[in-house]
């Protein structure tokens, strides 16, 4: 983003791909991509979109979307889903998806953070959208959160309402600060150890392992360099209103 100030036209096509953004990373890390969900995370009309949260000199989540629709088109959509499976599914999990096992240093799930997450969403009037069969503080919920915010404050903004949008960014901005970018990097490393550790064991198949290392290792640290990124467009979008 640029210093100089936003107009309105700018802090609306800002909200709006927000939440296009958190949208898509919550159907990335919540299951296996099918042909439509690969189709729309490899497009390439996300440079028009992550061009928004570009800065000069600064981190910039284009690169890393662009590494991760390569890896898309290289490896597919049947070796991206074994690739899913193996990172995330069954028992003893190889790449935890949830928050509480980066934060509190144990391979624990339902920490103090899955309850802090619960209330953050339940003071918005939401709920996780696995609410009872996994922790609410996985990425891809977490990610679905940030979402609906983005959504209420794009809402907001639309209607005039300066204040409601504000409110739904400062709180926005809290729960990234204190949640989603506080471990998706601790996550793409367990991911890149987890494959280290299948190399040097021969355990599983070689081309899953590349794959999950090439797509997922990519979308871990796309997501990571997007949080940083929007953490500092909200902090503009606030003093824009």
């Amino acid at each position: 983003m640029e210093d100089d100030a936003m107009d309105s036209a700018s802090v609306a096509a800002a909200l709006q791909g927000r939440q296009a953004v958190y949208t898509l990373l919550a159907r990335a890390w919540a299951d296996a991509l099918d042909a439509d969900a690969a189709s729309v995370l490899g497009s390439s009309d996300w440079e028009t979109v992550l061009a928004l949260f570009e800065e000069d000199g600064g981190q910039s989540p284009v690169g890393q979307w662009r590494a991760v629709a390569a890896a898309i088109d290289r490896w597919g959509v049947a070796d991206a889903e074994r690739a899913f499976n193996w990172c995330f599914m069954g028992v003893g999990t190889r790449v935890a998806p949830w928050e509480s096992v980066y934060v509190t240093g144990e391979r624990l799930v339902f920490q103090p953070s899955t309850l802090a997450v619960r209330e953050a969403y339940a003071a918005w009037g939401l709920a996780a959208r696995k609410k009872g069969s996994e922790p609410d503080d996985h990425i891809a919920t977490e990610c679905d959160f940030m979402a609906k915010m983005a959504q209420r404050a794009a809402g907001a903004f639309s209607d005039g309402d300066d204040v409601g949008c504000k409110k739904a960014l400062v709180a926005s901005r809290a729960f990234l600060s204190d949640h989603l970018a506080s471990f998706a990097v601790e996550l793409g490393r367990s991911l890149a150890q987890a494959c280290e550790e299948a190399v040097e064991a021969g355990v599983g198949s070689a081309e899953v392992v590349e794959c999950a290392l090439a797509l997922y290792g990519e979308l871990s640290r796309f997501s990571a360099a997007f949080f940083e990124c929007d953490g500092k467009l909200i902090d503009e979008l606030i003093g824009a209103l």
